[in-house]
């Protein structure tokens, strides 16, 4: 699966364990902030206007993914993401892979090794 777009990227926040805010370089000194769904990793559909209390383990991956972009280092775009499109609905989310300029970590391969069998718990 070939991405979309290619991006520099700064990360702005983590919404969830599988879910960032990020700011992403357009180039001539352009930027675009967007919200990712990291592509692989097993999203939980939520019915809209609830709100679902977060588990110890959704905090502990999300801790996780904090960790790992603290590590990413300095610098104005340390991650560079592989965006893929929202397909035939174009207002949908966007799913992407998230990797460590510093030392080509993806962030994607590394939450599934660490929590691989949780984040597919749900008999999906």
């Amino acid at each position: 699966m070939n991405p979309d777009y290619r991006y520099r990227a700064h990360p702005e926040n983590v919404l969830t364990y599988d879910t960032l805010d990020i700011t992403v370089d357009l180039g001539f000194y352009s930027s675009r902030e967007i919200r990712l769904h990291l592509s692989e990793v097993e999203h939980e559909a939520e019915e809209e206007g609830t709100d679902s209390p977060e588990t110890e383990g959704d905090r502990t991956k999300t801790n996780f993914v904090n960790e790992w972009i603290a590590t990413a280092g300095g610098g104005e775009w340390p991650l560079v993401v592989e965006v893929y499109g929202p397909g035939e609905d174009r207002f949908g989310p966007c799913f992407g892979i998230v990797e460590r300029i510093v030392d080509d970590a993806v962030l994607n391969v590394d939450l599934i090794g660490e929590f691989g069998g949780e984040l597919h718990a749900n008999g999906k």
